[in-house]
């Protein structure tokens, strides 16, 4: 969402900033965020004269770089750097804050500081609250097909999916230059996989709604009424996420061509096992397979 400055007043520009900000922000994130500044606050108060001068200084900088509008433009021109850039750059020093926040709890807790250890006893609060949605939503970590009990170890040196690995190595080859974007068709599965191991396999879907459809029913009304109301973005995203169907569906894999064409995508990247799969091989070429997926080139 673009900001028009020239049209707001200095306190609007920035609240309307932070909304959009904090609007986008998962709520996981959103607290995480929150208890960093609890604790950068309860450093300066309750902290060594080292410690709040360090954490002090750190997020000191932090607020005026990474977390203020008026920077993140500059700092996005003159080091070419998404206008995105700050809500990665906050995690560093958000990290750091918490790691230190503990062991110094845990330090008075040895010493048996009583007040201190009570004046710390906020941050121990602040830590569990950010920290247990971030350990809840370790089961949903993206990896593939098989289940995730929670943090597993990933056998290659690249830490995502063997599937991964297999899929982007296939359309490296197909399309000859390393470097080169291309526009392919993939579900939720694989969807950060991908985006993180190979930027230029673009998808072009959001994960909210690939997350929408997943796991809905295929169902031969809704792949007709979708397209009958050209909404073709919106009848890729349910044909590569949604489960297969509990009957069969007559759906004519021409009109899939046609919203591949119509939104331009040049690969499909479908579970094998899928009941679509065959309706996306009829849209291309297949150019290769992995453990679970199907590559294939679109067009003939």
């Amino acid at each position: 969402m673009a900001i028009n400055a020239n049209e707001s007043g200095f306190l609007e520009f920035y609240k309307m900033f932070w909304r959009i900000v904090l609007g986008d922000m998962g709520p996981v994130c959103r607290k995480v965020l929150y208890g960093y500044l609890v604790l950068v606050i309860l450093i300066l108060i309750f902290g060594k004269k080292e410690a709040r001068k360090f954490f002090g200084i750190m997020a000191g900088v932090l607020i005026v770089v990474c977390l203020n509008p008026l920077s993140v433009y500059y700092v996005s021109k003159y080091a070419d750097l998404s206008s995105r850039y700050f809500r990665f750059l906050w995690l560093p020093p958000a990290a750091l804050t918490y790691g230190y926040a503990f062991a110094a709890f845990a330090g008075l807790i040895r010493q048996k500081k009583v007040s201190a250890v009570l004046a710390y006893a906020l941050s121990a609060v602040i830590l569990v609250y950010s920290a247990k949605p971030l350990m809840s939503v370790t089961s949903r970590l993206y990896t593939g097909l098989e289940p995730n009990p929670g943090m597993q170890k990933i056998d290659n040196v690249y830490k995502v999916e063997n599937d991964t690995l297999q899929i982007c190595e296939i359309i490296e080859k197909d399309k000859g230059d390393p470097a080169a974007a291309v526009k392919a068709l993939y579900g939720y599965e694989v969807f950060m996989d991908i985006r993180t191991y190979d930027a230029s396999i673009y998808s072009g879907l959001s994960l909210k709604k690939q997350n929408k459809y997943r796991g809905k029913k295929l169902t031969e009304k809704r792949l007709n009424k979708m397209y009958s109301k050209r909404k073709y973005k919106k009848l890729l995203y349910y044909l590569i996420n949604a489960q297969n169907p509990e009957q069969e569906i007559d759906f004519d894999p021409d009109k899939i061509a046609e919203a591949l064409a119509e939104k331009e995508y040049q690969y499909v990247i479908v579970q094998t096992d899928q009941y679509v799969m065959p309706w996306f091989e009829a849209c291309g070429t297949m150019i290769g397979v992995t453990d679970h997926y199907t590559v294939i080139r679109v067009g003939k």
